[in-house]
């Protein structure tokens, strides 16, 4: 009984000593073409780019075409937005990309607006997710925030993330690390916002587990067109 007893000692004081690993961060990536595909991470939530409404309001299809997307999580489907026009045109179209997709066999999980809002405009951008949503019962919505937002119109942030599902927060400028990106995780992590980490494959970023932490759902990769591949 004693050496079993110093046995089980010895064990938990080597479990004690070895660093415990946390939980996996979850990582997808936004792919704005066919050629990011190659570098993504097999089973990985994709955030596939389909197309941008100019400052007209026409819209013109881009990044990647519908076809049978074999070995990916879940799949997200991005406009890039100039202005911001009619929400039921923009709802109209995301549901013809779904069931597009879905005649590939991919289901479609939700859309992602990536609209630069000026500071002092994030009420209306607020209020136009909010049509948007109305559009849209049941699908969700996420959207891209600009470190900016954080310094310039915190408050403001906070109500327009109270009606999407979640920001991706872009903590870089082109390749690189932002500034201020400790600033900004200090930010999220004391604020009620569903986020997702929005880095690139740049070395200088921290490793993830430093930049997700309360109310992150994960980090998102952009995959630059000109920054170094792995």
């Amino acid at each position: 009984m004693a050496a079993l007893l110093l046995c089980g000692v010895a064990a938990y004081a080597i479990l004690a000593a070895t660093p415990q690993r946390g939980p996996a961060i979850e990582r997808s990536y936004w792919i704005w073409n066919a050629n990011d595909l190659d570098y993504a991470v097999a089973d990985a939530g994709l955030i596939l780019y389909q197309g941008n409404a100019d400052a007209d309001w026409h819209f013109h299809a881009r990044g990647v075409s519908a076809y049978p997307l074999a070995g990916s999580g879940p799949v997200t489907l991005l406009f890039r937005l100039y202005k911001l026009g009619p929400p039921e045109d923009v709802a109209a179209r995301y549901r013809s990309l779904k069931r597009r997709w879905a005649s590939h066999g991919v289901a479609v999980a939700g859309l992602q607006i990536d609209y630069d809002s000026p500071s002092s405009r994030l009420p209306e951008y607020r209020r136009w997710l909010i049509r948007l949503r109305a559009q849209l019962a049941g699908e969700p919505v996420s959207v891209t925030s600009l470190v900016t937002y954080v310094f310039d119109a915190p408050q403001a942030l906070e109500r327009l993330a109270g009606v999407v599902d979640y920001l991706a927060m872009q903590l870089y400028a082109g390749y690189v690390p932002h500034d201020n990106i400790r600033s900004v995780v200090r930010f999220l992590r004391t604020s009620a916002i569903s986020h997702r980490i929005g880095i690139t494959l740049s070395p200088e970023f921290p490793p993830d587990a430093e930049l997700c932490g309360r109310y992150c759902l994960g980090v998102s990769v952009f995959l630059n067109k000109d920054a170094p591949r792995p």
